[in-house]
């Protein structure tokens, strides 16, 4: 029904961290406070890892997938996606859609088995 979701939810969480920022202040020319936004998601997304709390996760894989979501609307109106590397972008939020849909599954299997 479910799988283990946590190696996604960490590599997106670590994306949200580093790549993210350093992009968008980068090429889409965000200021500070648009750039510590998916670091704090990307934080915020590693606590509920750890926690192994499912509401949690379930929350913060909601967040990362608004996250990927509003960065690849900021490209869009601003840059656009001018090479193939910017697609990658598009695979974030297939990957966090993903994430979200599993562990929304796990959640709703947990609560019926009590």
């Amino acid at each position: 029904m479910y799988s283990d979701n946590q190696p996604t939810e960490i590599t997106l969480a670590l994306a949200n961290i580093f790549i993210v920022p350093f992009a968008l202040s980068m090429e889409v020319g965000t200021g500070l406070f648009l750039s510590l936004i998916p670091a704090i998601s990307g934080i915020h997304q590693m606590i509920c890892v750890a926690s192994d709390e499912i509401n949690c996760r379930v929350r913060a894989s909601m967040i990362c997938l608004g996250v990927y979501s509003a960065s690849a609307v900021m490209y869009l109106v601003t840059i656009g996606f001018p090479s193939p590397t910017h697609y990658g972008w598009l695979l974030f939020i297939i990957a966090a859609f993903g994430s979200m849909s599993r562990l929304s599954r796990e959640k709703i299997y947990k609560n019926s088995n009590g």
